[in-house]
This record gives C-alpha cells, structure tokens and sequence, in this order.
C-alpha cells in the first residue's frame, strides 16, 4: 500500500514504485511516439492539398442527389466511413456493398 501512495497511485496491486513509474516512462514514450507518427502524417496530407482537393469539395457540394459509395474488402470498411462521415457533414451519402449493388429492387 505504502508504494502506491509513494508513487502517486500508479502502481498496481503488488508492483512497486519504481516499477510503476517505469512503467509510466515506456507508455508515455509510445504515446509520444504515436502523437509524432500522427503529426507527420499530417503534415504529409497537408504538403498534398492542391487546386484537386477544392474540386472535389465543389463537385460533393454540388450533387443535389445521394452520394453512393461502394468499396470491397477493408476498404469497404473506409467505405462505410466515407459515407458515414460525408452524411454527418449534411451531405445525403450512404454505402452499399458491391454484391448488394448488383440486385436491382422493382418499383412496386
């Protein structure tokens, strides 16, 4: 009990101090680790925006009907949240996977 409260709670159940703060050192490392991967990748996707970034924008804004995507795969999985993420933004979008897209539905 004495080693949890030396260390300022960190430590579990029959870890001590020092092993807990250790422990603190390496996960706050990844966490940096992963926060600069994250920041790089942005960096890289910002260095890539041209003049196509903005037609595409203005071509999405301009459609007055549904916005289907369709993928296969783990990039149906991006799919999906395209979709997701265009209808959240107001854009009417849905996701429809590609075997579902070959079945045609009659008007009734």
């Amino acid at each position: 009990m004495e080693d949890s409260i030396a260390d300022g709670g960190l430590a579990s159940p029959g870890e001590s101090a020092a092993s807990a703060r250790q422990n603190a050192c390496r996960d706050l490392a990844a966490a940096s680790r992963v926060f600069e991967a994250a920041e790089a990748a942005a960096r890289r996707l910002r260095i890539g925006l041209d003049a196509q970034f903005s037609r595409a924008i203005d071509a999405i804004t301009a459609v007055n009907r549904r916005i289907g995507v369709s993928e296969l795969g783990k990039s149906g999985l991006i799919g999906r949240k395209i979709a997701a993420t265009l209808a959240s933004t107001g854009a009417p979008a849905y996701f429809v996977h590609p075997s579902e897209a070959s079945y045609r539905v009659s008007p009734s």
